[in-house]
């Protein structure tokens, strides 16, 4: 789904606007229900308002999308759809996780020659 197509979509219920984040994001639902720690099929079912929004996923949403709880759940005010910054490893570790296990093995090298070059140059301390 490209980037206008997501901005069309709906966000009527707590439920549309949680997908809407997520896409906008580029996360699957699994990979986002990881991240927070919840089951695929319980983010799932939130997501499609078949289940109601519990204080917990909605704490997690609000922290990792840097929303406020009347946006999610009355959807006053705007969302940025960008996770809230953390840490830059925190960032890195979630975002190496929602890849694959073919993809980190194709990023594995790219990473180490990247850290070797900017250690080199002192940018970063050496181990």
């Amino acid at each position: 789904m490209n980037h206008e197509q997501i901005s069309q979509l709906p966000e009527s219920t707590p439920g549309q606007r949680i997908k809407k984040l997520r896409l906008t994001a580029g996360l699957s639902q699994n990979q986002l229900s990881r991240q927070l720690g919840f089951t695929t099929n319980y983010f799932g079912q939130v997501e499609r308002d078949r289940k109601e929004l519990s204080k917990n996923m909605a704490d997690a949403l609000c922290k990792y999308f840097h929303v406020d709880y009347s946006y999610l759940y009355h959807g006053i005010g705007e969302a940025s759809g960008a996770p809230q910054s953390g840490s830059s490893r925190e960032l890195l570790i979630d975002y190496i996780r929602s890849c694959s296990e073919e993809e980190c093995r194709l990023l594995e090298p790219v990473i180490r020659a990247i850290v070797q070059s900017l250690r080199s140059a002192g940018w970063f301390p050496s181990n």
